[in-house]
C-alpha cells in the first residue's frame, strides 16, 4: 500500500515537472519596477536583476519560485529567475526593468515574448 502512494506521488510529481518543463508559452512581456520589494516568493527584488512575474495561474501556489525561465523576443533570449506573482499580467510576465530592457526600450511597454522553464 505504502509503495503505491509514493509511486502515485511520485508519477504526479513527475507530470507537473514534465508539463511545466516542455510547455512553451506565448503572451504580453511587460516591465514592472520592484524597487527592492519583497515579492511573492519571499525575496527581494531589484531593478538591476534578470527576475520574471508570472500571472497568477501560472504561478498557482508559488511551487514555480526561483525556477528559471528562457524567455525569447526577436532573435533573443535570456535566461530569468521566477520571483513574484504579476496580478495584473492576463496570459502574460512581467520582467523588472534589466530584463525588459536586455530586449527592447521601457518605452516600448509590452512585447510578445516566448517563454519556457529550463
Amino acid at each position: 500500500m505504502q509503495l503505491r502512494i509514493v509511486t502515485s506521488a511520485l508519477f504526479a510529481l513527475c507530470v507537473n515537472a514534465a508539463t511545466t518543463a516542455s510547455h512553451a508559452y506565448t503572451g504580453p512581456a511587460t516591465s514592472y519596477t520592484p524597487s527592492g520589494i519583497i515579492g511573492t516568493c519571499g525575496v527581494a527584488i531589484q531593478n538591476s536583476d534578470f527576475s520574471v512575474a508570472l500571472d497568477k495561474p501560472q504561478f498557482g501556489t508559488g511551487g514555480l519560485c526561483g525556477r528559471k525561465v528562457k524567455v525569447s523576443y526577436g532573435k533573443k533570449s535570456a535566461i530569468v529567475t521566477v520571483a513574484d506573482k504579476c496580478p495584473t499580467c492576463v496570459g502574460g510576465i512581467g520582467l523588472t526593468p534589466a530584463a525588459f530592457k536586455y530586449f527592447a526600450p521601457l518605452e516600448k511597454g509590452t512585447f510578445e515574448a516566448t517563454w519556457e522553464f529550463v
